[in-house]
């Protein structure tokens, strides 16, 4: 399947209302496939900017989460304006 067929069935998912594994169930598709183009097409939806900053459980850390599901953990005294500006160009 192209991605713009993918595309379409993720826009019409969001309009029906269903659960990812019923829109999936109903249409034929594999519910694993669907999530992972979903996550694709939703990542690409949001190109540069990361998702999270997550202050964490570990003192003197910071989680930033990436829109492609990567996790990066940074001591606090490693942030600075710069490097969150080129971690949102990524």
């Amino acid at each position: 399947m192209k991605k713009q067929e993918w595309q379409a069935h993720v826009e019409s998912w969001k309009v029906s209302a269903q659960s990812k594994k019923s829109y999936a169930a109903e249409h034929g598709l594999k519910y694993a496939t669907f999530v992972y183009h979903t996550n694709r097409i939703e990542a690409d939806l949001m190109p540069g900017s990361f998702k999270k900053l997550i202050p964490t459980q570990v003192t003197g850390s910071v989680e930033i989460l990436l829109p492609n599901g990567v996790r990066i953990f940074l001591p606090v005294g490693a942030l600075d304006s710069g490097l969150l500006i080129e971690l949102n160009n990524v």
